[in-house]
């Protein structure tokens, strides 16, 4: 069996809520408990959005259920009718996640058989505390940038893989079709290490957004740009490895290309692409649109497909040298 820290943070947290409440001479102290349950959320921002939704539906709850309590009786109808339009109203404020909080202040009410403003004070007050504990305990998150930066490592290890295995297949000589000890091509191996990279990439998402979520004052945005540029220097890669499958193995500029790739993965960490390495990729694309075009067919296809081929490696470093640049300016 394993306790996690949102478990043990509910379970004090509750304790502490009751025992407030308690020490105040609040009647219904135990609601602080099961409100403080509620109360703890998985990130930060969250716990913070949902105390303010929680008090003001138990507000709007309270002042409901003390309307049709006094009106139709305490009893099942009143409560009903209550949670009739008690429901409508916080759907309509965009406030959903109090109507349980709001329910449970109705409930209290209805089996006290009472509308008083010692009650309805101390429900408040009830919760205010279980809100203010919550929002508390949920300061105490674990930090998630270890696991972050375990997978920025991965994801910038696999794309250097996978531009290699592209500049392999760019070698004089070299068979398109040739395999490994594995019975892989080279081929085979890019779009494996791609989609490794686009694993790694995710799970990165999932964590940033929790990074993101666990902040209040800093508003660090550096790991979610971090990985939308790697997310798109993934798609590029796809678009270069799909030029290659379509030439089969076969592009114009082969060597320039085999070289700037070369120099693109030792630079595809926190390095910024050089401007000499983004103006050879302009030289070649200029000499492809100067060239005469050829006349067969396949002569065509591999010009096109080497004209993408060299246009998206040309974006793959202005996206890193962008974000690069952009980085530097916030040190």
């Amino acid at each position: 069996m394993r306790i996690g820290l949102r478990t043990v943070k509910t379970a004090v947290g509750a304790a502490v809520a009751m025992f407030i409440v308690q020490a105040l001479g609040i009647a219904n102290w135990w609601v602080a408990g099961v409100l403080t349950v509620l109360a703890v959320r998985g990130t930060t921002r969250v716990s913070f959005r949902l105390a303010l939704h929680r008090i003001i539906a138990a507000i709007v709850a309270g002042a409901m259920a003390s309307v049709f309590y006094l009106l139709v009786g305490f009893n099942p109808w009143a409560y009903g009718l209550c949670l009739l339009f008690f429901f409508p109203v916080m759907v309509a404020l965009r406030m959903t996640e109090g109507i349980v909080e709001g329910a449970i202040v109705a409930t209290v009410i209805l089996t006290n058989g009472l509308v008083n403003r010692t009650q309805l004070t101390g429900l408040l007050i009830i919760v205010l505390v279980s809100s203010a504990v919550g929002v508390f305990l949920n300061l105490f998150m674990p930090n998630v940038d270890d696991k972050i930066q375990t997978h920025q490592t991965a994801v910038t290890s696999v794309m250097i893989a996978a531009l290699q295995s592209i500049q392999e297949e760019l070698g004089d000589g070299v068979d398109a079709q040739a395999t490994d000890g594995n019975g892989s091509t080279a081929a085979d191996r890019v779009w494996l290490q791609l989609a490794q990279a686009k694993e790694a990439i995710d799970h990165g998402r999932r964590w940033t957004f929790q990074h993101y979520d666990n902040q209040i004052l800093a508003e660090n945005d550096y790991y979610r740009a971090y990985f939308e540029m790697r997310n798109h220097q993934y798609e590029l890669l796809r678009t270069m490895q799909t030029c290659l499958d379509e030439g089969n193995g076969q592009l114009e500029e082969r060597e320039a290309l085999h070289d700037i790739i070369a120099a693109t993965a030792k630079l595809l960490g926190e390095e910024t692409p050089s401007a000499t390495l983004m103006t050879a990729v302009k030289k070649i694309k200029r000499n492809l649109l100067q060239n005469p075009l050829a006349s067969s067919n396949d002569g065509l296809v591999m010009r096109n497909e080497t004209l993408l081929f060299a246009r998206s490696l040309g974006e793959l470093l202005n996206t890193k040298r962008q974000f690069a640049l952009v980085v530097n300016a916030q040190k």
